[in-house]
């Protein structure tokens, strides 16, 4: 486990689906950075697209690798497909009806 200094810019907050890390005055997670750059994307349009700072993200990327048992695994549950949410949570979507 990393000290809270190893990677100073990412803080960490509690959600529904647990604690996580997050950028320093966003709602990105860097899973979803190291995700953007894995796909092809290059810091810089990861920047514009997320409306960070290319350090954030060169930060987001560093904390990704550094945790790439979370960030795969992270990864893989966000590139499930909708039915498994739904079948998993019903109640969180409402009725289809």
């Amino acid at each position: 486990m990393s000290s809270p200094n190893t990677y100073p810019g990412i803080v960490f907050v509690d959600s529904a689906g647990g604690r996580g890390a997050r950028i320093a005055g966003t709602r990105i997670a860097p899973w979803q950075v190291a995700a953007f750059v894995r796909l092809g994307g290059d810091v810089d349009s990861c920047a514009e697209t997320y409306g960070m700072t290319t350090p954030q993200v060169g930060l987001a990327l560093r904390y990704a690798e550094g945790h790439a048992q979370e960030t795969d695994q992270l990864m893989e549950e966000g590139e499930r497909p909708e039915s498994y949410w739904r079948e998993r949570y019903p109640g969180l979507f409402g009725s289809t009806s």
